[in-house]
């Protein structure tokens, strides 16, 4: 599984999913992506993941941060999750696939706006969180 951090002219880009039972971030507003194919090549899968859900082309600048997590709570299988940085071309973001909505943030308001479960992985992942602050600087 692939959640992206994506960037363009100094704001990060999030969605919110649609209302879906059973769903574990139903109605949250998230970082965007999703999973890999069977075959496909990472960073390609993480290009098509955003453009699915955007419409945007981006480039992928790397990986910020690797980490497992229960995928639904009380589940006993985790995810594997990679968090990655990319850059969009364009802000033209338009919410496709299983997004109610997008829409670009400040990196100083990034966990206000997110939803509780991503809120608490930047800020209790040290990579994620070092790699926020370095853009709120920027």
């Amino acid at each position: 599984m692939a959640a992206n951090i994506i960037t363009h002219e100094g704001e990060i880009l999030i969605g919110r999913k649609e209302n879906r039972e059973g769903h574990p971030i139903s109605g949250m507003w998230h970082l965007l992506g999703g999973h890999i194919d069977h075959g496909e090549d990472l960073e390609q899968g993480v290009r098509r993941e955003v453009e699915e859900e955007t419409g945007l082309e981006s480039r992928v600048q790397g990986i910020v941060d690797a980490m497992t997590f229960p995928w639904k709570d009380g589940q006993e299988k985790n995810a594997l999750r990679f968090v990655f940085h990319v850059k969009a071309r364009s802000h033209n973001a338009e919410p496709d696939d299983d997004l109610a909505a997008l829409k670009w943030v400040n990196p100083e308001d990034l966990t206000a706006e997110l939803g509780e479960r991503d809120a608490q992985r930047v800020q209790e992942r040290e990579a994620q969180r070092k790699f926020v602050e370095q853009l709120k600087q920027n």
